[in-house]
């Protein structure tokens, strides 16, 4: 991948300048991966593929770091890679991004063109050599995290301003241990994996999904309060269905998990999947 063949179709990006990006790195003390200085200036900060992937800028990275070694030493899930990347050595790495499927795209300052990823659903690590452009094609092309996409278009946003307009008072009362929101949420994926409820989101999908079709994660959540099937304790996962060829929604399946049960209901597209000549109900034998 080449920097031209993303599109910023004019929009205001938001860019880091080389300063910023060369005092973290004495700070750190520490070389960024080639072409990370290309694109933080260049393309900036934003969602790449539509909807996908995320390089952070040197504001991101210093403000987050150390709270994600302190979560990685906390919460290890990644033992099956450990002879690409053991802990010890991620505990010395530094993030550079992530997807928004929840995989982490992070490098080693002794092998800085080496970028390790460490995925959401897998305990194995992958390493891409060369650099962040042979990184951020291999997320988009591989196939192993997510169907290949052809989207190059950044959307950009600038976490600065965020974390300012979504920020809480100073005054707000302390999280008691183990009960922040971060923690919170760790606790909620250790429970999905343990329960095996993106498996069984899988196995479900494979009674709607057509040999034409694909499918996109919209978003997995724990539930704390509903009605049925929504209650207390309820894992939730919303996935798009999607026709290969023309990229037209076909619906969206939502599925719940909990303790020792499970269910879904999909909501069609019943304009789309009429004009493509698809059942409306994908559970309809024939």
């Amino acid at each position: 991948m080449k920097i031209s063949d993303i599109e910023t179709k004019g929009l205001s990006l938001v860019l880091a300048t080389p300063k910023q990006v060369e005092s973290l790195e004495n700070e750190l003390w520490i070389t960024f991966p080639k072409g990370y200085l290309q694109y933080i200036t260049k393309i900036g900060e934003g969602i790449l593929g539509g909807h996908y992937i995320r390089i952070y800028p040197p504001w991101r990275i210093k403000s987050e770091l150390t709270d994600w070694r302190n979560r990685i030493k906390k919460y290890w899930f990644w033992e099956k890679g450990k002879k690409i990347l053991p802990q010890t050595r991620a505990l010395e790495c530094v993030i550079l991004g992530d997807t928004l499927d929840g995989d982490e795209i992070v490098f080693h300052p002794a092998k800085p063109q080496t970028i390790f990823i460490l995925p959401r659903n897998f305990e194995k690590i992958f390493a891409v050599e060369g650099g962040l452009f042979e990184a951020i094609d291999w997320l988009c092309t591989a196939g192993k995290l997510t169907k290949a996409f052809t989207e190059r278009e950044i959307v950009p946003f600038d976490s600065r301003k965020q974390n300012s307009e979504g920020s809480m008072s100073a005054q707000k009362e302390a999280d008691p241990p183990g009960e922040s929101l971060s923690e919170l949420i760790d606790a909620g994926k250790r429970w999905a994996k343990r329960n095996k409820a993106f498996k069984t989101c899988k196995e479900i999908l494979k009674n709607i999904v057509g040999e034409q079709e694909e499918t996109k994660v919209i978003y997995e959540a724990i539930g704390f309060q509903g009605d049925y099937p929504y209650s207390a304790g309820c894992y939730i996962s919303v996935i798009e269905v999607i026709d290969s060829q023309t990229k037209l929604s076909l619906g969206f399946l939502t599925a719940h998990v909990n303790e020792g049960s499970y269910g879904s209901s999909f909501e069609a597209n019943k304009a789309n999947r009429k004009k493509l000549g698809r059942k409306l109900d994908p559970h309809a034998p024939g």
